[in-house]
């Protein structure tokens, strides 16, 4: 998630996504027919999208979860928890991020796509949120939620980007993760590169010049050998730093509840190169 934009913006707690943001436009909106079937979705009305938001956010269980959550939403969270070696459990919806009560700017539609999006005034400029939705199974299901900082006071469709982007388009339920043998997370600071970093070849984070990233290891860590390869490429920038961390989480329900650093990587080459470094675990 980007670091930039209204600094409180921290203050609001959002669902892991587990999603890459690719900057796309925002679809055109189109009007909707007038006798919904299962597969053919109504005007997307705010009393519907709110009526569908709020069965999101009362969802106490994992199977009510599922009924308000579009199937791509559901799946990448469920992924998202077992990557770190946890269900949908009552901790989960215990720590449920709510919805903040913002000002109502408008509702976004485009085919079986629609967003609510809502205005923090209090900020200035005004930040934004918007809850993505898509129509599955005969009802309005909540896909990605998302906030940004803008320099605009206003708001423009454009500004719905990446997961947020009203572009009429469905995504399909992700294959089902594996569970991992060991959790784990990485991190990813640099200044003056374009990095790209994989772990056991599952491609982590690709930055197209200096900054952070950080996350949960996709994938997973496994017994034996970990194989962690970083290629780095220099910009313009003078400035030229690059650190990669990676962490094995503590297990869930053990006493031990550490992390522990397994490497703690930086380059030693200022004109770019690539190199694989193995971290072993019993």
């Amino acid at each position: 998630m980007c670091k930039e934009g209204v600094q409180n913006m921290n203050r609001r707690r959002y669902i892991l996504f587990a999603l890459i943001v690719v900057l796309q436009g925002c679809g055109s909106p189109t009007k909707q027919q007038d006798s919904p079937s299962k597969d053919t979705s109504p005007s997307a009305t705010k009393a519907a999208l709110d009526g569908a938001l709020a069965q999101y956010y009362q969802s106490a269980d994992e199977a009510a979860f599922k009924r308000a959550a579009s199937s791509y939403h559901y799946g990448t969270v469920r992924n998202n928890m077992t990557l770190i070696k946890r269900g949908l459990d009552k901790d989960f919806f215990d720590g449920f991020a709510k919805h903040d009560q913002l000002e109502f700017v408008t509702v976004v539609e485009n085919g079986k796509t629609a967003a609510l999006v809502f205005k923090d005034s209090g900020d200035d400029p005004p930040s934004f949120e918007a809850t993505r939705f898509v129509w599955e199974d005969g009802g309005w299901k909540v896909d990605a939620r998302g906030g940004w900082g803008s320099n605009q006071r206003t708001f423009d469709a454009s500004m719905l980007k990446g997961d947020l982007a009203v572009d009429g388009v469905v995504k399909a339920a992700p294959p089902v993760t594996p569970m991992p043998d060991f959790a784990g997370n990485y991190s990813v600071q640099c200044t003056g590169y374009k990095v790209k970093l994989s772990v056991n070849g599952v491609v982590q984070a690709e930055l197209g010049e200096g900054g952070w990233a950080g996350g949960v290891v996709k994938g997973g860590l496994k017994h034996g050998k970990n194989i962690i390869s970083i290629a780095w490429t220099p910009d313009d920038f003078p400035t030229k730093e690059l650190e990669v961390t990676i962490t094995r989480c503590a297990e869930i329900g053990s006493a031990d509840k550490s992390a522990n650093e397994l490497l703690h990587w930086k380059s030693k080459s200022v004109d770019g190169g690539s190199e694989d470094v193995t971290v072993e675990l019993p």
